[in-house]
């Protein structure tokens, strides 16, 4: 695929069909549970994860409209990323510096009972996006935010105490999962730290190369 064919299936296809279904106007967040046609919303419970990566995608479209890489409104690209990062704050992210794996449309409880408490990944994503709307905005308000949950989830995954929902991983085994995308979110989350001047810990934990 060219570049120049991917760019006219996101600004034709792809954007396009999230920010007309996929945007909550009312209780903030993105409805993601679509069957695999995009046809039907089959439910509108919240899962974190996709939350985080929604405000993650709109932060960074809204960088790419902003150097003319996509023909998208970035300002409104940007209101909707805010928007959906304070939905996380509000109602996924704990006192724990955790996150709830899946809240209800409204932030209250899911639809379909018995799902976990907790997965890093949702953590990762739900910290990641929060860094890239710091970045995006240049407000560091968000990153305040994000960075306690992404200490935490990677305190637990070297300890090797961090759930893996929805699939864990068999003893014995080590996923190449949690890595990649702790690499990605303290990747994100470096490169905020350093738009905003500060001298962050998590430049010294990607490593040389990663800078």
């Amino acid at each position: 695929m060219s570049s120049d064919h991917a760019r006219a299936q996101l600004e034709t296809v792809v954007l396009p069909f999230w920010l007309q279904r996929g945007i909550d106007e009312r209780h903030g967040g993105f409805f993601t549970c679509f069957d695999n046609r995009g046809r039907t919303l089959v439910s509108t419970d919240k899962f974190a994860w996709s939350q985080g990566r929604f405000v993650w995608l709109l932060a960074r479209a809204a960088d790419l409209g902003r150097r003319g890489l996509l023909d998208v409104d970035a300002e409104e690209l940007l209101r909707l990323a805010r928007r959906g990062a304070q939905f996380l704050i509000d109602h996924i992210i704990t006192g724990e510096q955790t996150t709830r794996y899946v809240v209800g449309r409204d932030g209250g409880p899911p639809q379909t009972p018995g799902q976990p408490d907790r997965s890093v990944y949702a953590d990762w994503f739900v910290s990641l996006g929060l860094a890239e709307v710091a970045r995006q905005s240049g407000e560091p308000r968000w990153l305040d935010q994000a960075l306690p949950i992404l200490d935490r989830a990677r305190a637990d995954h070297l300890a090797g105490a961090a759930p893996t929902p929805p699939y864990q991983v068999p003893p014995g085994h080590s996923a190449f999962g949690p890595k990649m995308l702790l690499v990605n979110a303290l990747l994100v989350a470096s490169q905020a730290a350093r738009a905003f001047g500060q001298h962050s810990h998590l430049e010294a934990q990607l490593g040389p190369g990663r800078r």
